[in-house]
């Protein structure tokens, strides 16, 4: 029993290995353009998966061989930064008193999902957020028109917005207290997305706010339910393994084309900022992208992710069709100290939840 014992740690300890090999090879993949490889995006996605496997690891060798402890120990330091991005733990800081609240937030229209069709929850939700200057992504259309909405949303003053997109489908609402004095619409190659950039003008300073609701994965309510189809009917042994690698190639390519979109849509972004480099910029908005992907490495190099600065744990601003992960963001350029910045699940009337932060001068 103890050669048999001494073989199976030894096969295990291998696993253990190769599964940090795996892990901290979906960690940073991510750097990698979706044009080069259209897969090196996408798989960031199941980065939680391995990073939960190899906490198994450590408790298993706890109880079975501490020796080997270490193994799973310097697999999370070598992905520590990649966990930080993706599930930050800050202390908690009191916020200054001149501190700017900024809220952003993909509407779905106001709420597909209201309580009823003269009831807008969202309206005194983001009233009652009170925030400075709010960014909302997809603020008009099928559920409250956009002039409805502004109208309702009495608390701001001031006001930018823009229909995006080649058709002009989704809108960009930028809500202020503070008056806006230009705006411009950022170029991207998208049919349905893009961004809007509002200088918002704050007693002697000017801050470029960004507002951006980038390309979506296109996964349809439809294309879950035949993926759980597929599933269930494999499990009961009634599915070859042909027909679910199909709806998987199928799901893939849908993200991997989205992701190769997003990639220059975020390269887009990247060129605005830097030609504003050194100009007070704060960028919010729906990237549809994980903590991990190559479009938020992209925004990474040129300014600074407040939920990663002051938020905690894992912050899921998106919760439907099983794509349960932070894809709603605020960042800021340097100069800006983010405080608090939080995932609000209490309200449910979109399938996002709103994210918020404070930001104080430094």
């Amino acid at each position: 029993m103890q050669k048999i014992g001494k073989y199976t740690c030894r096969i295990i300890f291998y696993v253990n290995i190769l599964l940090i090999f795996a892990m901290v090879g979906v960690a940073y993949a991510g750097y990698v353009s979706p044009v080069t490889c259209g897969y090196c995006s996408t798989i960031t996605l199941s980065f939680p998966f391995f990073v939960i496997i190899n906490i198994l690891f450590l408790v298993l060798w706890l109880i079975v061989r501490r020796k080997y402890s270490f193994l799973p120990i310097c697999g999370m330091l070598l992905c520590a930064g990649p966990i930080r991005s993706y599930c930050p733990l800050n202390l908690p800081t009191d916020v200054p008193d001149d501190a700017l609240k900024v809220l952003s937030y993909n509407t779905l229209s106001f709420g597909h999902s209201r309580d009823a069709d003269t009831v807008f929850p969202i309206f005194d939700y983001i009233k009652a957020c009170d925030a400075d200057i709010a960014c909302l992504q997809e603020s008009g259309g099928t559920s409250v028109s956009l002039e409805k909405a502004i109208k309702h949303i009495s608390i701001y003053e001031h006001y930018d917005t823009a229909m995006v997109g080649k058709s002009n489908y989704h809108s960009l609402l930028t809500l202020s207290k503070y008056p806006i004095v230009g705006h411009y619409n950022i170029p991207m190659e998208s049919n349905s997305n893009g961004a809007l950039a509002s200088w918002v003008k704050m007693k002697d300073d000017t801050i470029i706010v960004i507002n951006v609701h980038l390309e979506s994965n296109s996964l349809t309510e439809t294309d879950k339910k035949e993926y759980e189809e597929v599933l269930r009917e494999l499990k009961d042994n009634e599915v070859k393994g042909e027909q679910i690698k199909a709806q998987s190639h199928k799901m893939m390519g849908k993200l991997m084309a989205a992701s190769v979109i997003r990639s220059s849509e975020a390269e887009a972004l990247v060129r605005f900022i830097t030609q504003h480099k050194g100009e007070d910029i704060i960028l919010c908005g729906d990237f549809n992208d994980n903590p991990l992907s190559y479009t938020n490495h992209q925004i990474d190099k040129v300014l600074n992710n407040c939920y990663v600065a002051s938020g905690n744990g894992p912050g899921i601003s998106y919760y439907a069709k099983g794509y349960n992960v932070r894809i709603d963001n605020i960042y800021a350029s340097d100069g800006w100290k983010s405080y608090g910045a939080k995932v609000d699940d209490s309200i449910k009337s979109s399938d996002h939840y709103p994210i918020f932060c404070y930001l104080s001068k430094q």
